[in-house]
This record gives structure tokens, C-alpha cells and sequence, in this order.
């Protein structure tokens, strides 16, 4: 299985139609958006895919316009929700789930979009693993997003504690040779913010992944792609 995530920046330098155009070539099953147009915006993508089933959260980051979290998935998914995550910096913060199920395996999604912090105590993400992934009753789980925190900072290791694993860790990649955020502007290029996350009791492992490199870029964010088995 393929999952793309994208910090698509309210989509301000695409369409949906550019956007699918860019990813038809990965094949993806599943894309988790952050910064995403509410309304039917992501489905849109999804038709052009042949993707037909898209789910959108109702709760912006920071109540900015147009920052809001969505799954698309070639696969029905069902057991949707969006759930407030506590933690310093911008408010509000949340985090939409889906589960679906590839072959024979079910998963649960998690697209994201939280702010970083230098600390752990007090973090978004310390919030996010020690609470909602904690009672997370799904044997897969993949969190995909925009964490805005460096693979090395102290907030990003509360996943490592919860159980889970890096994408860049196990496929041992130098994330200090690649940039995700600055995309429109490389020489500017800022570091790797956008991560997944993989916890599964059942045997699912990370086989490959890494950044999308576009010659256009869709938004201020890279996309990164992960594929597993």
C-alpha cells in the first residue's frame, strides 16, 4: 500500500485537477491533506483519481480560512472523527481519522496538522501520542502530516514511546540532506517537518517512502510518500 501527505497551503497554487495530475503517477491508495478547502475540495481530487471516498474535518487550524485536515482513499473508510488535540502554541488544533481496509488489512489514518515546539512537556504532539493514540484501538495505525518539528526534536520522540516508528528512521534516511517546507522558494529551504508515523502490531512494515519532487510545486510544502506491506 502507497500513502501520499501534503501540507497543500489552502491549495492558493493549484487546482484539484494540477494536484491529481501530480500524483498519478505514485498510485497511491490513500492521501492525507493538511491545509486543505473544506467543502468538496478533496473529493474533487479524488474524481479526477478515480478516488471515490474523501473525508473532511470541520475544525481549521487556528481557525485560519481554508486550514482544514482530509483523507482521500480508493478504499471505502468508515468509523470517521475529528478530535481536538491540547498544547501550547496556535489553537485550535485537531487531527481527523478514518479507518479503511487495503486487502486484508484495516488501518487507521490519521492526517494532521499541529505546532511545533521546542520541549515535549506541554507539546501538541506529546498530547496526540500520550492521549488519542494511546486509546487508538486500531492494531495499524499511520499519522501523516505536517508536525512542524525536526525528526531529532524532543517532541516527535513521544511517538517513538507510544509505540511508534519513523518512516525516516526505518528506511535510514539523512533527513539533514532534504528539505519539505520552503518548496516555493528553495533557497530559503527550510528542513523536514512532514512525517509519518507507523505503529502496527500485525506485521505491516515500511518497505520505502521519501519526498516528492515536483518540477512545479503544488504548495510551500513537499509532499512525502510512504509505501508498506
Amino acid at each position: 500500500m502507497k500513502i501520499i501527505s501534503l501540507n497543500i497551503e489552502f491549495a492558493k497554487n493549484t487546482t484539484p485537477a494540477e494536484t491529481a495530475y501530480a500524483f498519478r503517477p505514485l498510485q497511491a491508495d490513500a492521501v492525507l491533506f493538511n491545509e486543505v478547502p473544506g467543502g468538496d475540495w478533496t473529493a474533487r481530487v479524488g474524481a479526477e483519481l478515480g478516488m471515490e471516498h474523501a473525508y473532511c474535518g470541520k475544525i481549521s487550524s487556528a481557525n485560519h480560512v481554508d486550514k482544514y485536515k482530509s483523507i482521500l482513499s480508493r478504499t471505502p473508510l468508515f468509523e470517521t472523527r475529528e478530535t481536538l488535540v491540547e498544547g501550547t502554541g496556535w489553537n485550535p488544533i485537531s487531527v481527523v481519522r478514518a479507518k479503511t481496509t487495503i486487502g486484508a488489512t484495516t488501518i487507521a489514518l490519521y492526517a494532521l496538522h499541529i505546532p511545533g515546539r521546542p520541549e515535549r512537556e506541554g507539546s501538541a504532539c506529546d498530547f496526540l501520542a500520550g492521549t488519542i493514540m494511546r486509546d487508538e484501538p486500531c492494531e495499524n495505525v499511520i499519522a501523516g502530516g505536517d508536525y512542524n518539528n525536526l525528526q531529532a526534536d524532543e517532541p516527535l520522540a513521544a511517538m517513538r514511546d507510544a509505540g511508534f516508528c519513523s518512516m525516516w528512521s526505518e528506511l535510514d534516511i539523512d533527513t539533514s540532506q532534504l528539505f519539505t517546507y520552503n518548496a516555493m522558494d528553495p533557497e530559503q529551504r527550510s528542513e523536514v517537518i512532514d512525517h509519518f508515523f507507523v505503529r502496527s502490531d500485525t506485521g505491516l512494515r515500511i518497505v520505502d517512502g521519501g519526498v516528492v519532487e515536483l518540477a512545479t510545486p503544488l504548495a510551500d510544502h513537499k509532499p512525502i510518500w510512504i509505501e508498506l506491506v
